[in-house]
């Protein structure tokens, strides 16, 4: 177990090291080129503004190579993502003989919507889960501690690039959500 561990930190310090990032393959509407987060927690928000940024940056670049010009950026007050629960959960999933815990289940759930600058829906109320499962044995149970650590960062990622891919597919104007006629 502790070989393991210690390959695979081994594998995300050379593969963080070089500047490997994941990317989400989306693009964000210009109604929300300047998103501001609410609620959250501090980690999350700071990832998420991060990933954020860089997608309006290559956005941009995209924007201005296709024009051959100077593209602006968008100069509405912009949107609101309001996450209004983030929240991790580990539950005892196997136990030994002994009723001691061999296995534990993690799930973390973010609930989120967002609105525009006069306060329109954009996307209603949402739910987002990731889960895992992380055998523990207690012999090891500072190498367990790390990996959880590093299982609940994985997750918070994996749960910010679902989120990146819903709100690229919330448009500029959502009829179903204005009350207006067509």
């Amino acid at each position: 177990m502790s070989k393991r561990l210690a390959l695979l930190i081994l594998s995300l310090t050379l593969v963080t090291g070089c500047g490997f990032k994941l990317r989400g393959n989306f693009e964000l509407s210009p109604a929300l080129s300047q998103i501001s987060i609410a609620g959250g927690n501090r980690s999350l928000n700071e990832q998420l503004r991060e990933q954020l940024r860089e997608q309006r940056h290559e956005q941009l670049g995209q924007r201005r190579q296709q024009s051959g010009s100077a593209a602006a950026e968008a100069d509405s007050d912009g949107a609101t993502l309001f996450i209004s629960k983030s929240e991790f959960q580990r539950t005892v999933r196997t136990v030994d003989k002994n009723g001691l815990a061999t296995s534990y289940d993690y799930i973390y759930t973010i609930d989120y919507s967002v609105t525009d600058s006069e306060g329109a829906v954009l996307q209603p109320l949402a739910t987002l889960s990731q889960h895992r499962t992380l055998d523990y044995q207690p012999a090891q149970a500072l190498a367990i501690e790390e990996e959880e650590e590093f299982l609940k960062q994985e997750m918070q990622q994996e749960i910010i690039l679902q989120l990146l891919r819903r709100l690229g597919r919330i448009s500029e104007y959502r009829p179903e959500y204005s009350g207006e006629a067509q």
